[in-house]
């Protein structure tokens, strides 16, 4: 495993858990806006992995896809779905 494994892995690993930490958590919670960029944990998570999924198709050259699926086990399906892909790309 070389430095680049490790800090794809780690990426990885620290998202899920955030994630997995937040399925306890009710919709209206996930939802609750704040004062931040993407205003809750919801859209923060989802910004996260989206920017994976857009970033990973175009270095790809490969036309983005609408992926769908926002609730926490369809975003930790999502997260190990693109982590595969992205790590593979920048192995390749």
């Amino acid at each position: 495993m070389d430095i680049l494994d490790r800090l794809l892995a780690h990426d990885t690993w620290t998202t899920r858990q955030l994630l997995l930490a937040c399925q306890v958590l009710p919709d209206d919670l996930l939802d609750t806006e704040f004062d931040i960029d993407q205003q809750s944990l919801r859209k923060t998570f989802v910004h996260i992995i989206e920017n994976m999924e857009i970033w990973t198709d175009l270095l790809c050259e490969r036309p983005a896809q609408n992926r769908t699926g926002n609730s926490v086990p369809e975003l930790i399906e999502r997260l190990s779905s693109i982590s595969r892909d992205f790590a593979h790309l920048a192995r390749s």
